[in-house]
């Protein structure tokens, strides 16, 4: 069963994070995408390999058993070194603070160190990812759900808009845009709720033009992170529409 969320239209203007692969080997920025454990469906990977051998992580999952019990999704972050191909973040973040919407206060974002995570890939679709953090700690066998769009793809969208964006005024939130294909896009916003704990929502939209709009973006609740990770026990949820408009491979804006 869905449960729906009343979601208010709202505008941002975002900017990209202008992250290069330059200087990586097409092995390494191939594994650029969405990951996620098949017997762990529910939650997953975003990996964008950056410039200078580094490469940004983050993980979209459900809250530690003793975090808020109004807390109903989590999503760790971290910009880790790449190191013979394995991914090593040291002091990957949780945050928390900002209330969703047109009240958001970047002011009110509190970063929490959380742990660390590396991830180590045995070809070019699997992988393994290795954590210790405040949660727990442990490891989990990944495979690639999607692969980035080739630059040369033919779309009314170029591949460069794949990667990371935010806006400075909300600074603390963020947009993941993946270009699959020249006519679909993933998109992930990792933000927060109402009372300001983290929250997020993913869907995958249909590019018209300039826009990728996704006519439902979702998420989840009613699992924990680690061993009490339970993907019956997840309920899906609606959270509604989003349009994300491109003006060029560095600006565009966002409604929803």
């Amino acid at each position: 069963m869905l449960t729906m969320k009343i979601i208010a239209k709202f505008l941002f203007t975002v900017f990209i994070l202008c992250f290069s692969t330059t200087g990586m080997s097409q092995s390494e920025t191939d594994h650029s995408g969405s990951w996620y454990n098949p017997a762990r469906n529910g939650e997953g990977f975003h990996i964008q390999f950056l410039e200078a051998d580094q490469a940004l992580v983050i993980w979209f999952t459900y809250p530690g058993t003793s975090d808020n019990a109004q807390t109903e999704q989590a999503w760790i972050l971290g910009i880790g070194e790449v190191v013979s191909g394995k991914i090593i973040v040291t002091d990957a973040i949780k945050a928390s603070g900002p209330v969703f919407g047109e009240d958001y206060d970047k002011e009110d974002v509190a970063r929490t160190i959380w742990g660390d995570i590396s991830v180590t890939f045995s070809g070019p679709d699997n992988g393994m990812v290795k954590y210790d953090g405040l949660d727990g700690a442990g490891t989990t066998q990944i495979t690639r759900i999607t692969t980035l769009a080739d630059s040369a793809i033919s779309s009314s969208l170029p591949a460069g808009i794949s990667g990371a964006w935010f806006d400075p005024a909300t600074d603390g939130q963020g947009w993941f845009v993946e270009i699959l294909s020249p006519s679909a896009a993933l998109v992930y916003w990792f933000t927060y709720d109402q009372n300001g704990n983290q929250a997020w929502n993913l869907g995958v939209g249909t590019i018209y033009a300039n826009k990728v709009v996704l006519s439902e973006s979702r998420s989840g609740k009613g699992t924990f992170f680690g061993t009490a990770f339970k993907p019956e026990d997840i309920e899906q949820v609606l959270f509604g529409m989003l349009t994300l408009e491109f003006h060029s491979c560095s600006t565009g804006r966002m409604a929803y």
